[in-house]
């Protein structure tokens, strides 16, 4: 993606709804995304990230393969809750 200048209206002030799917998070490209996506949508409501289901060697590693989707879970949900939002009543789900 690459970001421009001239951002709809109807894109700021009318979608209240954002769902990314197959979102990895290794990348800083897919949080840039996400992060310009929130500064922009006004009246945004929920935002829902379904994460990718592949799990890294090093990941794997340092701790029980059933626990590490939960800690990426949290970890995900707590960055983008620090990040700079347009709407006050956005939501975040992450799956």
């Amino acid at each position: 993606w690459r970001r421009t200048q001239a951002i709809p209206s109807c894109f700021r002030l009318y979608v209240q709804k954002l769902v990314i799917d197959s979102y990895g998070g290794s990348g800083e490209q897919e949080l840039d995304l996400v992060k310009f996506l929130l500064q922009i949508t006004f009246v945004l409501e929920e935002l829902r990230i379904s994460r990718k289901s592949e799990l890294s060697i090093r990941q794997r590693s340092f701790m029980p393969e059933w626990m590490t989707p939960v800690v990426d879970q949290i970890s995900l949900k707590n960055t983008l809750m620090m990040l700079p939002k347009a709407s006050i009543t956005c939501s975040i789900q992450v799956q």
